[in-house]
């Protein structure tokens, strides 16, 4: 109750803001840049076993990654913990990680910057 009470007085402060362009204004004078990385367990031979052979898991690998204009690419194949360190020293902070039933972790990194003496 206390929450929806709160959201209707809000919301047309929220509207007019929007529309006077002050919340936009506010972080126009930064940018940001985005990596999402796909690690997936990286299997080596299959190894016999009862009742059903099962692969031997190797390592977490990047699968697929993807990176905005500003940000480092990471290479398909690398160790994933080598990745994420990279990305990290470069100044991204981990927004989100989600695992898969395939045992795939998706990590998102952004880093946001203020652009110089925007005018």
């Amino acid at each position: 109750m206390k929450k929806t009470v709160m959201a209707v007085l809000y919301t047309p402060f929220l509207i007019t803001g929007l529309i006077l362009g002050i919340i936009p204004q506010a972080f126009a004078d930064r940018t940001t840049d985005v990596v999402m990385i796909n690690c997936s367990v990286k299997f080596s031979d299959v190894i016999p076993g009862p009742p059903f052979p099962t692969p031997e898991p190797e390592e977490y690998v990047v699968f697929v990654s993807s990176s905005s204009a500003g940000a480092p690419v990471v290479a398909k194949g690398t160790d994933c913990a080598q990745a994420m360190a990279d990305v990290l020293s470069a100044g991204f902070e981990l927004r989100r990680v989600k695992g898969t039933q395939s045992h795939d972790l998706n990590y998102i990194l952004i880093k946001n910057k203020r652009l110089k003496n925007k005018k």
